[in-house]
């Protein structure tokens, strides 16, 4: 999803979270940061939608390496792909949103590639 997205989506359950109705206008009571926490962290274990969209992108890389058999997988690397390498491709700008996130996501699985994880 687009970040802009996400934090229209963020912010209608942060004001739905103390009014009841995410079209009212509200301030907040406590940090969103602080909601979005575990309950055993003290939040109230409400899913932070940036970071799971940002897993949910993961997943797909994830899956393009330990699961190519898919349908999903097996479609990217033939169409968006076509033959080359995830880990040296650049994302183009015509791409969709979700495959240029995908593709961008990359970044956050390089380090676990490092000789530290192996």
């Amino acid at each position: 999803m687009k970040r802009a997205c996400v934090a229209k989506i963020n912010s209608m359950c942060r004001v739905f979270l103390w009014k009841g109705d995410p079209e009212a206008h509200n301030t907040a009571r406590v940090a969103w940061s602080t909601v979005v926490k575990t309950k055993e962290e003290g939040g109230l274990g409400v899913k932070d939608l940036l970071l799971w969209n940002k897993a949910c992108c993961l997943r797909l890389i994830w899956l393009i390496f330990f699961m190519p058999e898919s349908v999903w997988a097996a479609w990217f690397k033939e169409v968006i792909l076509k033959g080359s390498v995830l880990l040296d491709y650049q994302a183009l700008a015509e791409f969709l949103l979700a495959n240029k996130q995908t593709i961008e996501a990359k970044r956050c699985s390089l380090p676990l590639n490092s000789p530290s994880y192996t």
